[in-house]
């Protein structure tokens, strides 16, 4: 191939050498895209070709990690036939930028002016750099044309930030992710505002969210009344009270009435308290139980310690003994349960 190749066929003005490129199909940042005529379950290392596998039973290792590729050459207004060289490339700019990714596809066959290759096929394609828009140079000999931007598939668009999964499915996830690893994750959201990272509605009965671990024996759900179902110990977090009163300072032989207003049934409630002693010669323990429900020793007519009562649902009075030397100051947290 000499010098005087053209641009692409849009721009023919010349005879001689020119190159169609079409049919690049991206399905967003899994990599599975096909071309016009392709079969998107075909194993390009095996040929053969996935029938009867289902949408739900489909993964990623199903598909090729390529993007077919077409194109057209002709010569002199003639299509080519023979063997060409033709190099791939790929640059996040469409001038300039950083080259991604290059592959080599050697000697190509042109048959009627009509070739194919499947990039990614010799050299692995960067599926971590398809979160970005690409651009794509051919070279075909010496001669390297105009890059073509990639475009994402219609269905693809529903991947991307923004967009929406919308299915009528009722035995099965309308999204389902699977790492099938002995470690890492299946699925991880960051959100660095306020709006949520993942946000997921379910019209049906089933969960909101489900998750399971292997076999199945492990579950985490969030239905569709908010409530939250899971197996095995909850680590790292505990839910934060409705009520949190902090320090509050007690004399001896008072109440002290705190307003909570948290209003509801105190059925719902689950009540915390928590003393601190300042005397260090004393007790020397800082948080301690000493006390909690008021108890006497021998020769104390009022009693020892503190305790809570008459809990409305406005609010609650903690009570400290008038012989008390342990409760300087308390703490009282209440959670709501249904």
């Amino acid at each position: 191939m000499d010098k005087k190749i053209a641009s692409l066929q849009r721009n023919i003005t010349k005879k001689n050498l020119v190159v169609l490129v079409s049919s690049i199909l991206l399905i967003a940042s899994l990599v599975t895209a096909v071309s016009v005529g392709a079969n998107p379950l075909r194993d390009e290392g095996t040929g053969t070709t996935a029938e009867g596998i289902s949408g739900e039973e489909l993964t990623l290792t199903s598909v090729s990690p390529v993007i077919n590729y077409q194109g057209r050459l002709l010569r002199d207004e003639q299509p080519v036939d023979g063997v060409e060289t033709i190099i791939f490339r790929l640059y996040d700019a469409q001038y300039g930028g950083v080259r991604y990714w290059e592959e080599n596809a050697g000697s190509v066959t042109v048959n009627n002016g009509l070739f194919a290759h499947a990039l990614g096929s010799i050299t692995t394609l960067p599926i971590q750099s398809f979160d970005r828009e690409l651009w794509l140079e051919t070279q075909v000999g010496s001669v390297i044309l105009p890059r073509q931007r990639l475009a994402g598939a219609a269905y693809a668009l529903s991947l991307v930030p923004g967009g929406k999964i919308t299915g009528t499915e009722t035995n099965t996830a309308a999204l389902t992710v699977e790492n099938t690893a002995t470690s890492g994750t299946a699925l991880s959201a960051v959100s660095a505002s306020n709006a949520p990272a993942i946000k997921a509605t379910n019209n049906a009965g089933g969960p909101v969210i489900a998750g399971y671990g292997l076999g199945g024996d492990s579950k985490f759900e969030v239905s569709n009344n908010g409530d939250i179902i899971y197996d095995g110990a909850l680590q790292g977090a505990f839910p934060r009270p409705a009520y949190d009163s902090g320090w509050i300072s007690i004399n001896k032989n008072q109440d002290k009435e705190l307003f909570h207003w948290l209003g509801g049934s105190i059925d719902s409630y689950v009540v915390d308290l928590t003393f601190w002693d300042d005397d260090a010669e004393i007790a020397k323990h800082g948080y301690n139980g000493y006390g909690l429900g008021a108890f006497r020793r021998p020769g104390e007519l009022y009693g020892s310690g503190a305790f809570w009562h008459k809990l409305t649902p406005q609010s609650i009075v903690v009570k400290r003994k008038a012989e008390d030397d342990w409760v300087d100051k308390f703490r009282v947290r209440i959670w709501v349960i249904k």
